[in-house]
């Protein structure tokens, strides 16, 4: 059989490490998939380098699936701050992010830190720091929205 290559493979990496970002259960299909390549002979170190990981966390995740089967695998809440937008207010968040800022009444032509932050004070009701703002619109644009977080 003739061995096949990925075209992009860094596209596919960048890919994965956006889906595995997402969703929580998208998570814990990417460590069983680690854990599993670790079950068929793969080191740590291999599976950590070729998803863009640490070969720790390949290393806690094997052990978190042999003490506590998948249940160690599940994503365990945060202990950090709790986010200051509710679930259905960050989905919709990330919809008007999509979208030109003209669509939110704004004369931008892209959504800036700055215009998130205003955006977040008059539509939420909620401050940030200018940073925070930028960081969210790194979080929240997808692989192909690359607007300014300026």
């Amino acid at each position: 059989m003739k061995r096949l290559l990925v075209k992009d493979p860094q596209a596919a990496l960048q890919g994965i490490g956006a889906m595995v970002g997402g969703a929580r259960e998208q998570l814990v299909l990417h460590k069983l998939h680690c854990v599993l390549l670790v079950g068929r002979g793969c080191t740590c170190t291999q599976v950590a380098a070729w998803f863009g990981g640490t070969a720790r966390s390949v290393e806690r995740w094997v052990c978190a699936f042999n003490n506590d089967g998948l249940g160690g695998l599940r994503c365990r809440g945060s202990s950090g701050r709790p986010p200051r937008l509710a679930e259905d207010s960050a989905r919709r968040l990330r919809c008007e992010l999509r979208q030109a800022p003209a669509a939110s009444g704004f004369g931008a032509l892209r959504w800036t830190g700055r215009l998130l932050l205003q955006h977040l004070q008059e539509h939420y009701g909620i401050r940030m720091s200018l940073r925070q703002c930028q960081r969210t619109l790194q979080h929240m644009e997808s692989p192909h929205d690359h607007a300014a977080a300026g």
